[in-house]
């Protein structure tokens, strides 16, 4: 099976080239797009969402909206991401796919337990992202995976040198949020991550 590019979105590292980076990302093959843009409203939100909806048409891309319900609902999107803490606490009722950001082991088995569909595991390696929080490390994804039975995505500072240590254990696939979201060309940077985790 390919592993798929995810790209979580970042509008404050892309600034106005925002769309133009998720165009190029779908031009280059990314598999899905979470949308993450957590400090906006519903009201804010939606038309985002509605836009990407746009820009992905008919091409086999996912759309995923980060912890807005309401705003998931409204586009149809394919699936719905959580964090750890909502996930457990909320007992959101979605229908289609669900996934759950987690930071430890712990975590990870019980978002399985409770039904997540798939895992985003970070940070793995040192992101600007997460200035001066210590990365979790290759060992911390690889205990996850011998843990979980459920879709395994890890994210945190990966391009294309870290994706290399990374590339050959049991994930679906790899999240990027920083290299895509700041990058001039998205497009070769996809196409080149692709080719790595393919």
């Amino acid at each position: 099976m390919n592993k798929k590019i995810f790209l979580v979105t970042n509008r404050k590292l892309a600034g106005d080239n925002f769309y133009h980076v998720l165009e190029q990302a779908v031009a280059g093959g990314v598999g899905a797009i979470i949308l993450r843009e957590k400090d906006l409203s519903t009201e804010k939100l939606l038309p985002i969402a509605e836009k990407i909806k746009e820009i992905i048409g008919k091409k086999d891309v996912k759309l995923i909206i980060n912890s807005n319900l309401e705003v998931a609902r409204a586009v149809e999107a394919d699936g719905l991401h959580l964090t750890f803490r909502d996930f457990i606490s909320n007992g959101i009722k979605w229908n289609k796919t669900m996934g759950v950001s987690v930071h430890s082991v712990k975590e990870a088995v019980l978002a399985q337990k409770g039904g997540a569909d798939y895992l985003l595991c970070g940070h793995v390696f040192q992101t600007d992202c997460k200035k001066g929080v210590e990365p979790r490390g290759v060992s911390y994804l690889e205990e996850i995976l011998k843990k979980v039975d459920i879709p395994v995505i890890p994210i945190g500072g990966i391009d294309t040198n870290t994706a290399l240590e990374i590339i050959n254990l049991p994930i679906c696939g790899i999240a990027v949020m920083s290299l895509l979201m700041s990058s001039q060309n998205p497009k070769k940077h996809i196409q080149d991550l692709k080719l790595l985790v393919k």
